[in-house]
């Protein structure tokens, strides 16, 4: 009786072991895989240096106005009221909702330092996406400012 219990405590064992093994094997490599936001970025500007990148605490305070060009959309249509260089713009992109996470990213494109959002955005069923959305060259207007306070990303200018 002894015997058949060592026996079925060692198999478990050796599957417990194994299964630890796999978890810590995907762990592994899932820290080394680059930060899909990083991967959208790329796509979009690959020439692009980012300096600086804060994760924003607050993405639901997130404003599409504040954008002045979305430089990719992702699976998204997207519908914003902005302005560049006192000129209204409307934007046809409908997102759904808020999105879930914010980077604001100062990026160097060029010779001019950029201030760029990459939002996720998911509809919780089939889309999900990044979207790469330019804020301006630096420095950044008051309105942004206050929009990144908000966010909870002033220090990424500053």
């Amino acid at each position: 009786m002894q015997r058949k219990q060592r026996k079925r405590l060692m198999g478990l064992g050796l599957m417990l072991i194994v299964v630890l093994g796999l978890v810590t094997a995907v762990n592994a490599a899932e820290a080394r895989r680059t930060p899909d936001w990083q991967r959208a970025l790329q796509q979009t500007l690959p020439a692009a240096l980012v300096t600086q990148v804060v994760r924003a605490p607050h993405p639901a305070a997130f404003d599409p106005t504040v954008i002045s060009a979305v430089l990719r959309r992702g699976q998204f249509a997207y519908r914003a009221h902005i302005t560049a260089d006192a000129q209204p713009i409307l934007l046809n992109i409908a997102t759904p909702g808020a999105p879930r996470t914010v980077y604001c990213v100062v990026a160097q494109t060029g010779v001019q330092a950029r201030l760029l959002f990459i939002n996720y955005y998911t509809d919780n069923l089939w889309r999900s996406d990044w979207m790469v959305l330019d804020g301006g060259v630096l420095p950044v207007t008051a309105t942004v400012r206050t929009h990144l306070a908000a966010l909870g990303c002033q220090a990424v200018v500053g």
